[in-house]
Protein backbone atom coordinates (compact mmCIF):
# COMPACT_ATOMS: atom_id res chain seq x y z
CA UNK A 1 0.00 0.00 0.00
CA UNK A 2 2.89 2.33 0.71
CA UNK A 3 4.24 1.83 -2.81
CA UNK A 4 0.80 2.52 -4.25
CA UNK A 5 0.52 5.75 -2.28
CA UNK A 6 3.98 6.86 -3.37
CA UNK A 7 3.19 6.17 -7.02
CA UNK A 8 -0.11 8.02 -6.73
CA UNK A 9 1.63 10.98 -5.10
CA UNK A 10 4.20 10.97 -7.88
CA UNK A 11 1.45 10.98 -10.51
CA UNK A 12 -0.44 13.76 -8.73
CA UNK A 13 2.75 15.81 -8.37
CA UNK A 14 3.55 15.36 -12.05
CA UNK A 15 0.04 16.42 -13.00
CA UNK A 16 0.25 19.52 -10.79
CA UNK A 17 3.53 20.49 -12.43
CA UNK A 18 1.96 19.92 -15.85
CA UNK A 19 -1.03 22.06 -14.84
CA UNK A 20 1.31 24.85 -13.68
CA UNK A 21 3.24 24.73 -16.96
CA UNK A 22 0.06 24.74 -19.03
CA UNK A 23 -1.33 27.62 -16.96
CA UNK A 24 1.90 29.59 -17.42
CA UNK A 25 1.86 29.02 -21.17
CA UNK A 26 -1.82 30.01 -21.30
CA UNK A 27 -1.21 33.21 -19.35
CA UNK A 28 1.78 34.10 -21.53
CA UNK A 29 -0.16 33.42 -24.73
CA UNK A 30 -3.22 35.36 -23.61
CA UNK A 31 -1.06 38.26 -22.44
CA UNK A 32 0.88 38.33 -25.70
CA UNK A 33 -2.33 38.24 -27.73
CA UNK A 34 -3.87 41.05 -25.66
CA UNK A 35 -0.76 43.22 -26.06
CA UNK A 36 -0.72 42.59 -29.80
CA UNK A 37 -4.42 43.49 -29.98
CA UNK A 38 -3.82 46.69 -27.99
CA UNK A 39 -0.94 47.71 -30.27
CA UNK A 40 -3.07 47.01 -33.33
CA UNK A 41 -5.96 49.05 -31.92
CA UNK A 42 -3.66 51.94 -31.07
CA UNK A 43 -2.20 51.88 -34.56
CA UNK A 44 -5.70 51.93 -36.06
CA UNK A 45 -6.77 54.89 -33.92
CA UNK A 46 -3.59 56.85 -34.68
CA UNK A 47 -3.97 56.10 -38.39
CA UNK A 48 -7.54 57.34 -38.29
CA UNK A 49 -6.49 60.56 -36.52
CA UNK A 50 -3.71 61.14 -39.04
CA UNK A 51 -6.15 60.70 -41.90
CA UNK A 52 -8.54 63.26 -40.32
CA UNK A 53 -5.69 65.72 -39.79
CA UNK A 54 -4.50 65.30 -43.36
CA UNK A 55 -8.00 66.01 -44.63
CA UNK A 56 -8.24 69.09 -42.37
CA UNK A 57 -4.91 70.46 -43.59
CA UNK A 58 -5.95 69.92 -47.22
CA UNK A 59 -9.11 71.91 -46.53
CA UNK A 60 -7.14 74.72 -44.87
CA UNK A 61 -4.63 74.61 -47.71
CA UNK A 62 -7.49 75.20 -50.17
CA UNK A 63 -8.69 78.16 -48.12
CA UNK A 64 -5.22 79.76 -48.13
CA UNK A 65 -4.74 79.04 -51.83
CA UNK A 66 -7.97 80.85 -52.73
CA UNK A 67 -7.24 83.86 -50.51
CA UNK A 68 -5.96 87.04 -52.16
CA UNK A 69 -3.99 88.33 -49.19
CA UNK A 70 -2.65 87.30 -45.80
CA UNK A 71 -5.34 88.84 -43.61
CA UNK A 72 -8.40 87.02 -45.04
CA UNK A 73 -6.49 83.74 -44.85
CA UNK A 74 -5.48 84.46 -41.25
CA UNK A 75 -9.01 85.28 -40.18
CA UNK A 76 -10.44 82.20 -41.90
CA UNK A 77 -7.93 79.84 -40.29
CA UNK A 78 -8.29 81.52 -36.88
CA UNK A 79 -12.00 80.77 -36.80
CA UNK A 80 -11.80 77.22 -38.11
CA UNK A 81 -12.32 74.41 -35.55
CA UNK A 82 -12.76 70.68 -36.00
CA UNK A 83 -13.16 67.47 -34.06
CA UNK A 84 -15.45 66.51 -31.20
CA UNK A 85 -16.44 69.63 -29.24
CA UNK A 86 -14.64 71.70 -31.90
CA UNK A 87 -11.60 72.02 -29.66
CA UNK A 88 -8.98 71.26 -32.32
CA UNK A 89 -7.49 74.14 -34.27
CA UNK A 90 -5.00 75.35 -36.90
CA UNK A 91 -1.87 77.39 -36.43
CA UNK A 92 0.51 78.78 -39.00
CA UNK A 93 4.23 79.62 -38.83
CA UNK A 94 6.60 80.68 -41.55
CA UNK A 95 10.07 79.45 -42.37
CA UNK A 96 11.61 81.87 -39.87
CA UNK A 97 9.49 80.66 -36.95
CA UNK A 98 7.09 83.62 -36.82
CA UNK A 99 3.47 82.81 -35.98
CA UNK A 100 0.79 84.04 -38.39
CA UNK A 101 -2.15 82.17 -36.83
CA UNK A 102 -2.50 80.85 -33.27
CA UNK A 103 -6.04 80.96 -31.85
CA UNK A 104 -4.99 79.35 -28.56
CA UNK A 105 -2.14 81.79 -27.89
CA UNK A 106 -2.93 84.90 -29.90
CA UNK A 107 -0.02 86.74 -28.23
CA UNK A 108 2.37 84.65 -30.33
CA UNK A 109 1.04 86.11 -33.60
CA UNK A 110 3.63 88.33 -35.27
CA UNK A 111 6.44 87.02 -33.06
CA UNK A 112 9.24 84.57 -33.77
CA UNK A 113 8.85 81.57 -31.47
CA UNK A 114 11.08 79.04 -33.18
CA UNK A 115 12.68 77.92 -29.92
CA UNK A 116 9.58 77.27 -27.84
CA UNK A 117 9.54 73.77 -26.36
CA UNK A 118 6.88 71.39 -25.21
CA UNK A 119 6.48 69.92 -21.69
CA UNK A 120 9.40 67.56 -22.32
CA UNK A 121 11.73 70.29 -23.53
CA UNK A 122 11.55 69.39 -27.22
CA UNK A 123 11.64 72.40 -29.63
CA UNK A 124 8.80 71.12 -31.72
CA UNK A 125 8.32 74.34 -33.78
CA UNK A 126 11.93 74.19 -34.98
CA UNK A 127 11.45 70.51 -35.86
CA UNK A 128 8.26 71.27 -37.80
CA UNK A 129 10.09 73.96 -39.82
CA UNK A 130 13.05 71.67 -40.55
CA UNK A 131 10.94 68.70 -41.59
CA UNK A 132 8.57 70.80 -43.69
CA UNK A 133 11.52 72.33 -45.49
CA UNK A 134 12.95 68.92 -46.32
CA UNK A 135 9.86 66.80 -46.99
CA UNK A 136 7.05 69.30 -47.50
CA UNK A 137 4.67 67.72 -45.01
CA UNK A 138 4.56 65.25 -42.12
CA UNK A 139 3.44 64.49 -38.57
CA UNK A 140 4.84 65.25 -35.15
CA UNK A 141 3.79 64.60 -31.53
CA UNK A 142 4.38 66.95 -28.64
CA UNK A 143 3.41 67.21 -24.97
CA UNK A 144 1.35 70.17 -23.84
CA UNK A 145 1.51 71.30 -20.19
CA UNK A 146 2.65 74.31 -18.23
CA UNK A 147 4.08 72.87 -15.02
CA UNK A 148 5.30 69.78 -13.17
CA UNK A 149 1.91 69.36 -11.50
CA UNK A 150 -0.04 69.45 -14.74
CA UNK A 151 -1.36 66.42 -16.51
CA UNK A 152 0.39 66.52 -19.85
CA UNK A 153 -1.69 66.08 -22.97
CA UNK A 154 -0.25 64.44 -26.03
CA UNK A 155 -1.07 66.31 -29.24
CA UNK A 156 -0.62 65.28 -32.84
CA UNK A 157 0.23 67.82 -35.53
CA UNK A 158 0.08 67.45 -39.29
CA UNK A 159 1.91 70.18 -41.22
CA UNK A 160 2.14 71.11 -44.89
CA UNK A 161 4.14 73.91 -46.45
CA UNK A 162 2.46 76.57 -48.60
CA UNK A 163 5.41 77.62 -50.68
CA UNK A 164 3.83 80.73 -52.18
CA UNK A 165 3.88 82.54 -48.83
CA UNK A 166 6.44 80.30 -47.10
CA UNK A 167 3.74 79.36 -44.65
CA UNK A 168 3.56 76.06 -42.82
CA UNK A 169 -0.09 75.20 -42.21
CA UNK A 170 -0.51 72.99 -39.12
CA UNK A 171 -3.56 71.14 -37.82
CA UNK A 172 -3.35 70.37 -34.10
CA UNK A 173 -5.36 67.56 -32.44
CA UNK A 174 -5.25 66.05 -28.96
CA UNK A 175 -4.76 62.28 -28.84
CA UNK A 176 -4.68 61.68 -25.09
CA UNK A 177 -8.21 60.33 -25.34
CA UNK A 178 -6.72 57.42 -27.27
CA UNK A 179 -4.99 56.38 -24.05
CA UNK A 180 -8.37 56.40 -22.30
CA UNK A 181 -9.89 54.30 -25.07
CA UNK A 182 -6.95 51.89 -24.87
CA UNK A 183 -7.23 51.72 -21.05
CA UNK A 184 -10.92 50.83 -21.28
CA UNK A 185 -10.20 48.28 -23.98
CA UNK A 186 -7.33 46.83 -21.95
CA UNK A 187 -9.64 46.46 -18.95
CA UNK A 188 -12.17 44.68 -21.15
CA UNK A 189 -9.50 42.40 -22.59
CA UNK A 190 -8.15 41.68 -19.11
CA UNK A 191 -11.60 40.61 -17.92
CA UNK A 192 -12.04 38.38 -20.95
CA UNK A 193 -8.55 36.99 -20.42
CA UNK A 194 -9.29 36.15 -16.78
CA UNK A 195 -12.53 34.43 -17.77
CA UNK A 196 -10.78 32.47 -20.51
CA UNK A 197 -7.96 31.52 -18.14
CA UNK A 198 -10.45 30.27 -15.54
CA UNK A 199 -12.23 28.22 -18.19
CA UNK A 200 -8.96 26.72 -19.43
CA UNK A 201 -7.84 26.05 -15.85
CA UNK A 202 -11.15 24.33 -15.06
CA UNK A 203 -10.82 22.09 -18.12
CA UNK A 204 -7.21 21.32 -17.21
CA UNK A 205 -8.15 20.44 -13.63
CA UNK A 206 -10.90 18.09 -14.81
CA UNK A 207 -8.55 16.50 -17.35
CA UNK A 208 -5.81 16.13 -14.74
CA UNK A 209 -8.17 14.55 -12.22
CA UNK A 210 -9.39 12.05 -14.79
CA UNK A 211 -5.84 11.33 -15.90
CA UNK A 212 -4.71 10.90 -12.30
CA UNK A 213 -7.58 8.53 -11.52
CA UNK A 214 -7.05 6.42 -14.65
CA UNK A 215 -3.27 6.35 -14.16
CA UNK A 216 -3.65 5.34 -10.53
CA UNK A 217 -5.99 2.52 -11.48
CA UNK A 218 -3.69 1.29 -14.22
CA UNK A 219 -0.60 1.47 -12.00
CA UNK A 220 -2.41 -0.31 -9.20
CA UNK A 221 -3.65 -3.05 -11.54
CA UNK A 222 -0.53 -3.58 -13.62
CA UNK A 223 2.25 -2.80 -11.13
CA UNK A 224 1.21 -2.68 -7.50
CA UNK A 225 -1.12 -5.69 -7.48
CA UNK A 226 1.37 -8.00 -9.30
CA UNK A 227 4.13 -6.85 -6.95
CA UNK A 228 1.98 -7.71 -3.95
CA UNK A 229 1.26 -11.16 -5.43
CA UNK A 230 4.99 -11.70 -5.98
CA UNK A 231 5.68 -10.53 -2.42
CA UNK A 232 3.19 -13.01 -0.94
CA UNK A 233 4.61 -15.80 -3.14
CA UNK A 234 8.13 -15.01 -1.92
CA UNK A 235 6.90 -15.16 1.70
CA UNK A 236 5.32 -18.60 1.10
CA UNK A 237 8.53 -19.84 -0.51
CA UNK A 238 10.45 -18.57 2.50
CA UNK A 239 8.15 -20.63 4.71
CA UNK A 240 8.86 -23.76 2.66
CA UNK A 241 5.66 -23.82 0.63
CA UNK A 242 6.63 -24.64 -2.97
CA UNK A 243 3.29 -25.92 -4.18
CA UNK A 244 1.70 -22.65 -5.36
CA UNK A 245 1.96 -21.62 -9.01
CA UNK A 246 2.25 -17.83 -9.30
CA UNK A 247 0.06 -16.21 -11.97
CA UNK A 248 0.02 -12.43 -12.52
CA UNK A 249 -1.73 -10.25 -15.09
CA UNK A 250 0.65 -7.34 -15.15
CA UNK A 251 2.97 -6.19 -17.87
CA UNK A 252 5.51 -8.28 -19.72
CA UNK A 253 8.21 -7.67 -17.11
CA UNK A 254 5.92 -8.73 -14.30
CA UNK A 255 4.96 -11.93 -16.12
CA UNK A 256 8.60 -12.73 -16.78
CA UNK A 257 9.39 -12.14 -13.11
CA UNK A 258 6.53 -14.44 -12.05
CA UNK A 259 7.76 -17.09 -14.49
CA UNK A 260 11.26 -16.84 -13.02
CA UNK A 261 9.89 -17.21 -9.48
CA UNK A 262 7.89 -20.26 -10.53
CA UNK A 263 11.03 -21.81 -12.03
CA UNK A 264 12.99 -20.97 -8.89
CA UNK A 265 10.23 -22.50 -6.80
CA UNK A 266 10.44 -25.79 -8.75
CA UNK A 267 14.24 -25.82 -8.53
CA UNK A 268 14.14 -25.18 -4.78
CA UNK A 269 11.58 -27.94 -4.31
CA UNK A 270 13.74 -30.45 -6.23
CA UNK A 271 16.87 -29.39 -4.38
CA UNK A 272 15.15 -29.72 -1.02
CA UNK A 273 13.85 -33.21 -1.86
CA UNK A 274 17.32 -34.34 -2.96
CA UNK A 275 18.83 -32.92 0.22
CA UNK A 276 16.35 -34.82 2.36
CA UNK A 277 17.03 -38.05 0.44
CA UNK A 278 20.79 -37.69 0.93
CA UNK A 279 20.29 -37.08 4.63
CA UNK A 280 18.26 -40.29 4.92
CA UNK A 281 20.97 -42.27 3.11
CA UNK A 282 23.64 -40.89 5.44
CA UNK A 283 21.66 -42.14 8.41
CA UNK A 284 21.65 -45.77 7.06
CA UNK A 285 25.42 -46.08 6.28
CA UNK A 286 26.69 -45.85 9.94
CA UNK A 287 24.38 -48.73 11.08
CA UNK A 288 26.15 -51.22 8.72
CA UNK A 289 29.55 -50.27 10.09
CA UNK A 290 28.53 -50.97 13.68
CA UNK A 291 27.32 -54.58 12.91
CA UNK A 292 30.74 -55.56 11.51
CA UNK A 293 32.40 -54.35 14.66
CA UNK A 294 30.12 -56.43 16.97
CA UNK A 295 30.72 -59.80 15.13
CA UNK A 296 33.28 -62.26 16.76
CA UNK A 297 36.85 -61.76 15.68
CA UNK A 298 38.77 -64.78 14.11
CA UNK A 299 41.38 -66.49 16.36
CA UNK A 300 44.93 -65.47 15.84
CA UNK A 301 47.07 -68.33 14.42
CA UNK A 302 50.07 -69.42 16.44
CA UNK A 303 53.30 -69.42 14.43
CA UNK A 304 55.64 -70.08 17.33
CA UNK A 305 58.13 -73.08 17.24
CA UNK A 306 56.36 -76.39 17.76
CA UNK A 307 53.18 -75.15 16.41
CA UNK A 308 53.68 -76.56 12.87
CA UNK A 309 52.84 -80.24 12.12
CA UNK A 310 56.36 -81.05 10.91
CA UNK A 311 57.74 -80.12 14.24
CA UNK A 312 55.24 -82.32 15.93
CA UNK A 313 56.17 -85.39 13.81
CA UNK A 314 59.95 -85.05 14.44
CA UNK A 315 59.29 -84.97 18.16
CA UNK A 316 57.27 -88.22 18.00
CA UNK A 317 60.02 -90.19 16.24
Amino acid sequence: MKLSKEINLLIIGSMIILWALCSGVSIYTLRSNSMAEMDHLKELLITERKKNLRDMVLGAYSVVATANFYEPAQNALHDMRFGEGRVNYFFVVDGDGMFWVNPVQPGFVGKVKIDITDAEGIPYIRKIIQDAGSSGEGFINYKEGSGPGDIYETRLVHYKIFEKWNWIICADMGISDIDNVLAAKEKEIHGAMVTQFLQISGLLVVALLLTTFISSRLVSKRVVKPLMQIKHAAERIGQGDFGNNLEVRGGLEMRQLAKSINSMQVSLDIALKMTRKMQEQNKIVPLKGNSSQNSPRPRKKDFSPGSFPADRISKAS
